[in-house]
């Protein structure tokens, strides 16, 4: 049977105003429990006419409630927005540390070194050619022309070495610029990344917090019910109470992680749409253009022709094909997606 402060309770609940002197004097004649009293009230013609005034008040209230987390939401995109585009792009920031590191002129220098590299191999390309040309005539027989081939090749073979030594020290020096300014290009893209992340992690819990407002599911609540489930597991006996208001937060519990669900869904899209990675998405995975810019080209004019491609994890010279797995293990891009950018970047 239910007791006075229960009839109160379930007036205050259902009706939402305290009990009359006949309803309390009925309810606790009747022998009602107090889910019965609760029940009762739900079909009185009292409770009917609360219902159209009701839906209206938890309408407006809702829909003021979206237009709030709306605005809080398009607030923190616009700060998201606003803090990236404050940031230095980071093609501008390879630009700018390729230029203070002399890449630029490094890479004439080289150019120009390549060039007469160029310019003594088609001459030996054309040696024997041209001795035939200028022997044309003379009694010199296939021993003294083979001869004289083998005393001016030996002479190219060694202006080649010269240049090649001469180009070494600049080939090296871009080298280190670019392993320099791809390490710099990390450390800046790290340090971009962390001043945005407070943003970020913000926005990845507005669904969590949204979801609790949406069906009044507080931290508390959250906190009562483990409450009861520790007890359980603990293996206490739960008052009949405690196993209706355990239940009542299971509800509540489940409908709160289904709202949250979706609008975990609905403001990853809205922050897709805007640019914004989510906080999982934010990882030190290289991007594709990151990962080749730590890879240093060294084109080999020699018999070979071969574009060689210096790998800082090993320090050691690859081929571009080998490179490519490399940055494909890296990156998670697809090894033939790679290879195309390799190719154009570092054409043979």
């Amino acid at each position: 049977m239910a007791t006075p402060e229960e009839i109160s309770a379930a007036y205050q609940k259902v009706l939402g105003r305290g009990v009359d002197p006949s309803g309390a004097a009925s309810y606790g004649a009747s022998g009602m429990s107090a889910a019965q009293v609760e029940a009762d009230l739900a079909k009185s013609g009292e409770f009917s006419n609360l219902l159209p005034s009701f839906a209206q008040e938890t309408t407006a209230g809702v829909q003021s409630l979206l237009a709030s987390q709306k605005a809080e939401q398009a607030g923190l995109f616009g700060q998201y927005t606003a803090a990236s585009k404050a940031q230095e792009p980071l093609s501008a920031a390879y630009t700018r540390l390729g230029q203070e590191a002399g890449v630029p002129e490094l890479t004439s220098t080289i150019q120009g070194f390549k060039t007469q590299m160029a310019g003594v191999q088609g001459k030996i390309n054309q040696l024997e050619q041209a001795i035939t040309e200028r022997t044309k005539g003379h009694l010199v027989s296939a021993t003294q022309r083979a001869g004289i081939q083998a005393y001016e090749q030996q002479g190219l073979t060694r202006e080649m070495g010269a240049i090649g030594t001469a180009m070494l020290p600049s080939v090296e020096n871009l080298s280190a610029a670019q392993q320099q300014i791809a390490t710099k290009l990390g450390l800046i893209s790290a340090d971009q990344q962390k001043d945005l992340q407070p943003l970020i992690m913000q926005i990845d819990a507005l669904s969590d917090r949204f979801a609790r407002e949406m069906q009044g599911y507080t931290q508390a609540k959250t906190t009562e019910f483990n409450a009861l489930l520790a007890k359980v597991q603990r293996g206490w006996q739960l008052q009949d109470a405690e196993i209706a208001r355990a239940n009542e937060l299971a509800d509540a519990e489940r409908a709160w992680e289904r709202t949250k669900e979706q609008m975990a869904i609905e403001y990853s899209n809205s922050a897709r749409l805007k640019g914004i990675p989510s906080a999982s998405e934010t990882s030190t995975t290289p991007t594709l253009a990151e990962a080749l810019s730590a890879m240093s080209p060294y084109v080999n004019y020699g018999q070979t022709g071969a574009v060689d491609i210096w790998n800082p994890d090993i320090a050691q010279w690859v081929t571009r094909e080998a490179a490519g797995r490399t940055i494909a293990s890296q990156t998670g891009v697809n090894y033939n997606d790679v290879m195309k950018q390799i190719y154009s970047q570092f054409p043979g």
